[in-house]
């Protein structure tokens, strides 16, 4: 192992392998969330040199959440054909003993620093994980901190964005967290679950209007004929996240009059089916249920 000074002034953890034990324990069997960027070369190798500075200098940065890793092909044959290198230089990045990254050649800087930024987690990253355990944990404050602070590092943070959207939607800001979940566009690899906040805050909107879920129950029991008690209850269970009996319900609506406020309770089951996912078996149950019910 070799600790340097990379060209920006950080240290820069370098670690020649010598064997494949030694890359098992080090590497595969790593520090959890530590990235490894693996360089496959040669001493004979030019491009391989001139590729070598690059990778440091795009590493060091990163200081220590990241390691630049040497791996002589010549010495370590089996490790080359583990990794199925074909031509050198060769960069695998690996994380948590997975590759997550990867490229062949002495690229350009600018690509080789892209490559290795976008495989490493940032701080941004690292908060909005650290945040949505803690939400786990109920420990909205100290969760909204750590938000907070990865949306001011990367304000178009599509997790940290989701998770403060969904930590104010419990504390019923609605209005923010819809305008949180509203601004992650699409493309980015958390739109389609802010998708499914906003179907939730739809359902939330609805329930709050109609005097909470207690008060619809109450209207319903009172007369079972009720549509529309039927479909405000519905909603109401389905952002408690009480899905199986959401549906249920909504169904009974369309069942009792497919039509009320513009099929508004078929329109609820859709939205439900896109948010949970084809592969959910409320979704395979109910849109059947729901097929034959309107076309038999």
């Amino acid at each position: 192992m070799d600790g340097r000074d990379g060209a920006a002034g950080f240290m820069l953890e370098i670690v020649e392998i010598r064997n494949s034990a030694e890359f098992q324990k080090r590497v595969v069997d790593g520090p959890e969330g530590h990235t490894f960027v693996v360089d496959f070369w040669a001493p004979w190798c030019g491009p391989c040199k001139t590729l070598g500075p690059v990778l440091e200098s795009a590493v060091a940065p990163f200081g220590d959440k990241a390691s630049l890793v040497k791996v002589n092909v010549d010495v370590n044959p089996d490790l080359a054909t583990a990794f199925a290198v074909q031509s050198i230089p060769a960069v695998k990045i690996v994380r948590d003993g997975q590759l997550v990254a990867e490229f062949v050649g002495a690229q350009p800087e600018t690509v080789v620093r892209k490559i290795v930024a976008e495989a490493i987690p940032s701080l941004a990253d690292d908060n909005a994980v650290r945040a949505e355990a803690l939400m786990a944990e109920g420990k909205d404050a100290q969760a909204e901190k750590l938000l907070r602070a990865a949306l001011k590092e990367a304000p178009e943070h599509g997790h940290a964005t989701l998770l403060l959207a969904a930590l104010l939607l419990k504390r019923g800001d609605i209005e923010t967290a819809t305008a949180l979940a509203e601004s992650i566009a699409e493309g980015n690899p958390y739109h389609s679950k802010a998708q499914d906040l906003l179907a939730r805050i739809g359902f939330v909107q609805v329930c709050r209007k109609c005097g909470g879920r207690s008060a619809s129950a109450i209207r319903l029991a009172a007369n079972e004929n009720d549509v529309e008690a039927r479909y405000q209850l519905a909603c109401c269970m389905a952002a408690d996240g009480d899905y199986d009996q959401a549906l249920e319900n909504f169904l009974e609506c369309v069942r009792r009059d497919r039509n009320h406020n513009d099929g508004a309770a078929r329109k609820a089951m859709i939205t439900l089916f896109n948010s949970l996912g084809r592969d959910n078996p409320l979704v395979e149950e109910f849109r059947t249920r729901l097929s034959r019910m309107l076309f038999s």
